[in-house]
């Protein structure tokens, strides 16, 4: 228990290995699950925008600064394999998240 030395990111790893039946309480314990589901979701979110932002700059109107690499880029007359990926891609979210969902609890 006591103070964590080294680098200043070192807590992380003490703190993800920490023994949940010892340590922390049911209030805690719904903190730190909701947490890790957070990171395992956003993970996946942030494979899936590197693979639509590119898409977004690339196929869309002409937007300028960071809109330049949102959905909103995307004109009307966009082709249609761009509009089914985004469509794909929020199905692919959806059950990605109602998967980890069941696996938590």
């Amino acid at each position: 228990g006591g103070v964590v030395k080294g680098l200043p990111w070192d807590w992380f790893k003490a703190a993800y290995n920490v023994d949940e039946e010892k340590c922390i309480s049911i209030d805690g314990r719904v903190v730190v699950n909701l947490c890790r589901l957070g990171l395992k979701f956003s993970t996946v979110g942030t494979i899936g925008a590197f693979i639509l932002m590119p898409i977004y700059s690339s196929k869309g109107a002409a937007m300028h600064g960071s809109s330049k690499y949102s959905i909103a880029n995307l004109g009307i007359k966009t082709e249609d394999w761009v509009l089914s990926s985004v469509v794909a891609a929020s199905y692919i979210y959806t059950f990605v998240f109602m998967w980890l969902m069941r696996a938590e609890w």
